[in-house]
């Protein structure tokens, strides 16, 4: 990895995770997650690579979660929302949350987030 490209996401998943209000505990294995999936959905050699590893993705997050797919994407999104705008622009360019990990992390602190806001 290009050392500005690490540069660039070493302040992304820092707003990203001061945004969703992250423990620290959590934020070191998303890290590493996002940066997992970055490496290896940009290391596919075509869209139908990419469309075949979603579709199992997608299968894994629901079985992970014991929910939809769509439901799952409802939940991560209340953790995505907390991201400011541009940390979400360089988050998704380098594909950083195209991933199960990612995805149950996300949903995981998307229903912590709704339990606080609950409470």
């Amino acid at each position: 990895m290009d050392l500005n490209i690490a540069r660039a996401m070493d302040t992304s998943l820092r707003q990203s995770f001061a945004g969703m209000e992250l423990p620290p505990a959590l934020a070191a294995g998303l890290a590493e997650g996002m940066l997992d999936a970055g490496r290896r959905f940009q290391s596919f050699q075509s869209d139908a690579q990419r469309a075949l590893y979603w579709q199992s993705e997608k299968v894994g997050i629901e079985r992970a979660m014991k929910m939809p797919y769509v439901e799952v994407m409802k939940l991560a999104k209340l953790a995505a929302d907390r991201i400011p705008l541009e940390a979400q622009r360089e988050l998704a360019r380098s594909a950083a949350v195209e991933s199960r990990a990612v995805i149950v992390q996300l949903a995981l602190h998307g229903q912590r987030l709704q339990a606080r806001k609950s409470m």
